[in-house]
């Protein structure tokens, strides 16, 4: 009997000792345990500032990259993402790991809007441990000074990724950046060669839509019907689902159930118009001289028609709707579409002057970067009262028939 008294006891001790021993792991628990257990929870923020606690104290872990890396994954503001990121960036142990967070920050910078940063950071990241597994931070470094109109630091970019990378993917990439390269830069021909030869068997079919959506868009801005037809034929046939189909038969006047998502790499002209018009390109004509056309062949003006309701438009009063007279400058109380941005004021200058020769009337606004260099936007302002998303869209639509890419400032 006393032994069984005694096991009795003892038994029923055993759930306090569990739960003594429960509660002291949940005081001793580490910063590290207890953001996992607030990011459980949902708790991202106090989640973050656990990991950051646990970051102070563990530089050597070999777990410290990756716990880095995570806590800017899940924290919920992105600008303080790229702060935490860039705060623990001279800590790394070495070059992989800086190049990492490089990237990491550089991505976080481009869907924040800071493209001249994020453009940066990619290059870093390429310089901190060049190798084949850094090759993609190279291609993106190539793909924002593209759209930044930096066109020979990406081209330059651009020959090593496809030089010396073993990527077939990102190689296929790199030439189609490059076709647009040419495009920008007037030679429309060379980009819709070079961009129909990327389609062929020759290639993965990746990206395929994509490339066969601008090869359309040039060769329609180019009169280039056939090579128009073939890529419209390709996308219905190969691609009936996809967006970049529905984007190439936008029939003007009515309303489009797709639309573009507006990048910064469409504020440079990818289509071709300068091949009439190199200004409108994002970039100067060649340094041969400054025509707008090439020697001996007058700019193509657009059609009667699309000249009439351009015009329709601009004989609406000022705060009436419809676009804003070509005098007047944007200001605080009114909208606009950008459709370029540029670091030296001629190039801007250019694409007003063809703008205007389109029909629509545009302005250059001038802002300081985060370096403090001016910088020069070309905007068609729209009348505040325009602002109605079926009025921009048409306005965004007729852009876009002349090849001019853009998105709505606010």
């Amino acid at each position: 009997m006393k032994n069984f008294f005694s096991y009795g006891h003892a038994a029923r001790r055993v759930p306090a000792f569990i739960l003594f021993v429960s509660v002291c792991a949940g005081l001793w628990a580490g910063p590290r345990e207890t953001a996992r257990e607030l990011e459980r929870k949902g708790s991202y923020p106090a989640a973050v500032s656990a990991y950051e606690e646990w970051l102070k104290s563990n530089t050597s872990s070999p777990d410290w990259a990756s716990i880095l890396l995570h806590a800017a994954d899940i924290h919920p503001e992105v600008r303080a993402a790229i702060a935490l990121l860039e705060k623990y960036a001279p800590f790394a142990p070495d070059a992989a790991v800086k190049r990492n967070i490089f990237a990491k920050t550089a991505a976080l910078c481009e869907i924040s809007g800071e493209i001249a940063k994020a453009q940066k950071l990619f290059e870093d990241a390429y310089a901190a441990a060049p190798s084949e597994a850094a090759m993609p931070h190279l291609y993106a470094s190539a793909r924002l000074l593209f759209e930044l109109g930096e066109l020979d630091r990406s081209e330059k970019f651009l020959r090593i990724v496809s030089g010396y990378g073993k990527d077939l993917v990102l190689k296929k990439k790199a030439a189609f950046l490059h076709a647009r390269i040419f495009a920008a830069r007037g030679n429309g021909l060379q980009a819709l060669g070079s961009a129909e030869e990327l389609t062929s068997s020759a290639y993965s079919p990746d990206d395929n839509e994509a490339i066969l959506l601008f090869v359309y868009s040039l060769a329609h801005s180019l009169n280039r019907q056939e090579e128009k037809e073939r890529a419209l034929a390709r996308l219905g046939r190969e691609y009936p689902d996809s967006p970049e189909l529905r984007l190439a038969l936008l029939t003007p006047g009515v309303p489009a159930s797709v639309m573009p998502l507006p990048t910064a790499s469409s504020l440079l002209n990818p289509f071709g118009l300068a091949e009439e018009s190199p200004a409108l390109a994002g970039t100067p004509p060649a340094s041969a001289g400054k025509e707008a056309a090439p020697p001996g062949r007058e700019a193509a003006s657009p059609p009667p028609e699309a000249l009439a309701t351009v015009a329709a438009r601009t004989e609406t009063p000022p705060g009436q709707g419809g676009l804003v007279s070509p005098t007047q400058t944007a200001d605080s109380t009114t909208l606009g579409i950008q459709t370029g941005s540029f670091s030296l004021r001629e190039n801007a200058d250019y694409m007003v002057q063809d703008l205007t020769r389109l029909g629509f009337p545009a302005v250059v606004k001038e802002e300081r970067g985060r370096t403090g260099a001016l910088i020069y936007k070309v905007v068609v302002p729209v009348a505040a009262a325009s602002s109605e998303q079926e009025e921009v869209q048409k306005l965004l639509i007729q852009l876009k028939e002349k090849g001019v890419e853009g998105f709505l400032l606010f």
